[in-house]
């Protein structure tokens, strides 16, 4: 058997949303509150990559998540930068977005928390990547261009 490339896709899919994602990440589903709050995070070779989904299954304004998302956030990166709150779209999904920026053993990162209310459900995406690595970031954009929510 040969090996696949490492630009081959897998889908997610669950009954709240789907996505494509790089074949060489694993995918992980955590329930946080059972049956109300769940996170999906990834991983690539045994290393953390920054992308997570958190879902919640009741109706929080967006704003409400961005401020509990970015102030935990400001707990486990207390030497981050970050910048105002803008009105954005998560592939066609309408919300707010906050853009950081931090370094951490000598690289530097960037990143965002997307907040959006889509089927009586709230979403909350974290994504950053390392500066140097436009990989990475072609590689969220796969997550990003298939992301569906699902009725």
């Amino acid at each position: 058997p040969t090996k696949s490339s490492s630009s081959s896709i897998k889908k997610f899919s669950n009954n709240d949303l789907s996505f494509s994602y790089p074949e060489a990440w694993i995918v992980n589903k955590y329930e946080i509150t059972k049956d109300i709050v769940y996170q999906i995070s990834f991983k690539e070779d045994n290393e953390d990559i920054a992308y997570s989904i958190l879902v919640q299954r009741f109706e929080n304004s967006p704003s409400q998540l961005l401020e509990i998302s970015v102030s935990s956030l400001k707990e486990s990166l207390n030497e981050a930068v970050f910048l105002e709150i803008k009105s954005s779209k998560y592939n066609n999904y309408s919300g707010l977005v906050q853009n950081f920026t931090y370094s951490e053993l000598g690289y530097n990162f960037k990143g965002s928390v997307h907040t959006f209310n889509a089927e009586g459900k709230t979403f909350s995406i974290l994504k950053a990547w390392d500066t140097d690595n436009r990989t990475e970031l072609n590689k969220f954009l796969k997550i990003e261009d298939s992301f569906l929510i699902l009725e």
